[in-house]
C-alpha cells in the first residue's frame, strides 16, 4: 500500500476491510486493516485521514489489549498530526498521550508520543515550546536509554534554540551538550547539537561567537567524514565571518573554503 498511487491504496485498504469484516472480524485481519489504514493516512487529505484514523480507534477499542493495534492507531495520529495546524495538533497529541498511558512501558507507542510532542514545537510560540520540550525531557529520562525518544528531546532543544535569546540559547545548548555526550555516537543527536550551536553564533558577539565555532570545530573533527555536521561548521564560520572586521573575516572565509 506505502508504494500505491491514492486510488489503489484507498481501493487495497477497502479489500482489506472486507476481508477483516468477512472472515469474522479475527485479530490477524484487523492488524492487517489497520497497518494499511496507517499507509493511507499519509496519503490522504485532512478529512479523509481523520476519517481513517477515526477507524484505527474503533479498532483499539475493540481489540483492547493488542499493542501492536494500538500502535497502529499511535502511528496513525502522528501521521495525521503532520496535516494539522497547531490547535489539530494539539488535539492529537492529547489522544497519543492516552494511548502512552494505557499501554505504559511499549517504547514504540512512547516514541509517537514523543514524535507527535516534537511536531507540535514546530508550530509552537517560544514559552508553548518550551513547556512542550520538557514534556520530552520526561518522556526521554522515563524511557532513559531509547535513542529515540532521546533524538526526539534533542530536536526539540534545537528548535528551541532558534526562537530563544542568547542567554536562553546558551542554557540549552548546554543542555544538547550533556544529551550528545550521554548518547555519544549517535550522529544524529551530536548534528543536533552543532546546529545549536550554529544558532548561537547568529546571536553572540564575536568574541563569544569565536569560542562557539572553537566547539564546532572540535565537534567536526571528532565526526569527521559526516558531511552534515561539516555543513554546521561551516555554517558557523560564515556566521563569525558576517560579524567580523574585513581582515578577519577574510581569514575565516578562506579557513571556510577548506572544510566544506
Amino acid at each position: 500500500i506505502a508504494g500505491l498511487s491514492n486510488k489503489y491504496a484507498t481501493r487495497a485498504v477497502d479489500i482489506l476491510r472486507a476481508l477483516w469484516e468477512g472472515g469474522g472480524q479475527q485479530e490477524i485481519d484487523a492488524l492487517l486493516y489497520a497497518i494499511g489504514l496507517v499507509n493511507l493516512i499519509n496519503k490522504e487529505e485532512l478529512e479523509e485521514a481523520e476519517d481513517s484514523v477515526e477507524w484505527l480507534r474503533k479498532l483499539q477499542e475493540q481489540y483492547f489489549g493488542n499493542e501492536k493495534i494500538a500502535l497502529a492507531y499511535g502511528q496513525g495520529l502522528v501521521n495525521l498530526a503532520n496535516k494539522q495546524e497547531l490547535e489539530g495538533r494539539e488535539v492529537t497529541v492529547e489522544r497519543l498521550k492516552g494511548i502512552h498511558e494505557r499501554y505504559s512501558g511499549n517504547e514504540e507507542i512512547a516514541f509517537a508520543y514523543a514524535w507527535g510532542l516534537g511536531k507540535m514545537i514546530d508550530k509552537q510560540e517560544l514559552e508553548e515550546a518550551e513547556a512542550t520540550v520538557e514534556r520530552l525531557k520526561g518522556m526521554h529520562e522515563r524511557y532513559f536509554g531509547n535513542e529515540k525518544i532521546a533524538l526526539m528531546y534533542a530536536q526539540g532543544l534545537m528548535n528551541l534554540t532558534a526562537e530563544q535569546g542568547v542567554e536562553g540559547t546558551e542554557a540549552t545548548v548546554g543542555r544538547l551538550r550533556e544529551l550528545q555526550e550521554r548518547y555519544c555516537g549517535n550522529e544524529e543527536i551530536v548534528l543536533r547539537y552543532a546546529q545549536g550551536l550554529v544558532n548561537m553564533t547568529a546571536k553572540q558577539g564575536v568574541k563569544e561567537a569565536e569560542t562557539t565555532v572553537e566547539r564546532l570545530k572540535g565537534v567536526h573533527e571528532q565526526y569527521y567524514g559526516n558531511e552534515d555536521i561539516a555543513f554546521e561548521y561551516a555554517q558557523g564560520l560564515y556566521n563569525l565571518s558576517y560579524k567580523q572586521g574585513v581582515a578577519k573575516a577574510e581569514a575565516t572565509i578562506e579557513y571556510l573554503k577548506g572544510v566544506y
